[in-house]
């Protein structure tokens, strides 16, 4: 078994120096147009590289329990091949329904209104996700106490569906038997009624039900794995209903990719040394970055500011307002670094039960509980500086590629709205990681421990 002793130890430190060589590689090659260009299609590559990479790791060595944890491994790197592959197919798709007009028009990648004909293969991959949503929801989120935010959020769900159908074959299904007056009348539901109550259903989970939630727990594992579950389906739904009719399958594969690393790297390897645990935070920081540019590129943007997608701006809206449209706008935008800096937490408590054996049980009453919370911190502490020095380096490779090529006859098209880009996406991670950070310190500062 190559997972023992020192053995062991040197696959841990190959393992993040491939993901780190990955990380690299696509970072230095932000100093060539051509690269810029075809990021997309790259950081898609570099994904699906990992992915083979924990596939093969999990066949090479031999499980703790009867196998079940290899084929757990092996499992999660198909599946986030599989999602990989099909998010790729998304984001192509999504940039050349949009290309003529950028998302603004009767054609764009955000709007609403979508028509469906029987057997149109388009309905079954939206009304398919949207359809799944519900039982990954339940599936996810912990049955505590109460049950106020699984209610929330179901809720939520309930009226982005709604939405959907009553913006495409929905409302003329309900014209066609109750009149054009009843389906104008659903039509304006959906366009302003139903997405406040996903706004107002997001905030509610997100900032009074998920920490209520989440200390019923009583222990640190499963107080971190319910907020940031609670926190990322709060942010979801807002991500779904400002992505249009694409969103809900955005969405789906989105977290269950991320959901599939976590367990490809964390699961069956049998780690008790720190060094070990480290190297996979290593690991896990560096593979996130990449996938959250992939979630970008996947949800049909690209680095033009011609390629925003302003209309999703305007959900739910009908007068202009600067500070709340550029909110929606930059969400909509960075929605992969939103995504992921909200898993950050969950996937420290992941890699953190590596290393501490009792960390799931019980710390009311135990000796060692101050030191095992202090170790998580250190650890959530590790990935997020590891994230923003990341986020980091991309912009120092940007700004020195503009600056040198600021007299290149495509600065403006390419290499300028490429470093603004990078910039605005580090502010905006940075302010996620700080938030990520105070949530989860916070509620874990306030279980008992002895």
């Amino acid at each position: 078994d190559i997972y023992h002793d020192r053995t062991f130890n040197r696959a841990q430190v190959l393992e993040a120096a491939v993901v780190l060589l990955l990380t690299a590689l696509g970072s230095v090659c932000r100093l060539s147009n051509s690269f810029i260009v075809a990021e997309g299609d790259a950081v898609h590559f570099f994904v699906a590289s990992l992915a083979f990479l924990l596939l093969v790791r999990a066949a090479s060595f031999t499980s703790r329990v009867g196998g079940f944890s290899t084929l757990a491994a092996a499992a999660a790197a198909v599946r986030l091949l599989m999602c990989n592959g099909i998010l790729q197919g998304l984001g192509v798709s999504w940039v050349k329904e949009g290309s003529d007009d950028d998302g603004r028009g009767e054609s764009g990648a955000n709007n609403a209104r979508v028509y469906y004909e029987p057997g149109d293969l388009s309905a079954v991959l939206v009304l398919g996700p949207l359809a799944m949503l519900p039982w990954v929801c339940h599936r996810t989120l912990a049955p505590v106490t109460g049950g106020g935010l699984r209610t929330v959020v179901a809720t939520a769900l309930a009226a982005v569906g709604a939405r959907v159908l009553a913006t495409g074959a929905g409302a003329d299904a309900l014209g066609r038997t109750a009149g054009q007056g009843a389906a104008e009348v659903l039509r304006a539901a959906a366009a302003g009624f139903l997405p406040w109550v996903i706004y107002w259903a997001s905030s509610m989970a997100a900032m009074f039900l998920v920490p209520l939630t989440a200390l019923q727990a009583g222990e640190v594992r499963f107080t971190v794995a319910i907020a940031t579950h609670g926190i990322v389906w709060a942010v979801m739904l807002v991500l779904v209903l400002l992505s249009g009719d694409r969103g809900a399958l955005w969405g789906l594969l989105a977290t269950t990719q991320v959901a599939c690393l976590v367990l490809a790297v964390t699961d069956g390897t049998g780690m008790v040394t720190h060094g070990g645990c480290v190297w996979r935070e290593v690991t896990l920081t560096c593979a996130l970055h990449v996938m959250a540019l992939q979630m970008f590129y996947a949800g049909g943007h690209r680095c033009a500011f011609h390629g925003l997608h302003f209309a999703c701006a305007f959900t739910g809206f009908t007068k202009f307002n600067f500070y709340l449209m550029g909110t929606l706008l930059a969400v909509n935008t960075w929605s992969g670094d939103l995504a992921v800096c909200s898993t950050l937490p969950a996937a420290a408590a992941a890699n953190h039960l590596c290393y501490h054996h009792y960390f799931g049980y019980q710390l009311k009453g135990t000796s060692g509980g101050r030191r095992e919370l202090g170790t998580f911190r250190n650890s959530l502490a590790r990935f997020t500086l590891g994230y923003s020095l990341l986020r980091a380096i991309g912009v120092v490779v940007s700004t020195v590629f503009v600056a040198a090529a600021r007299r290149h006859l495509m600065v403006w098209a390419i290499f300028a709205p490429k470093f603004v880009f990078e910039a605005c996406g580090m502010c905006v991670s940075e302010i996620l990681l700080v938030l990520a950070v105070m949530i989860a310190s916070g509620l874990v500062g306030e279980l008992p421990v002895g």
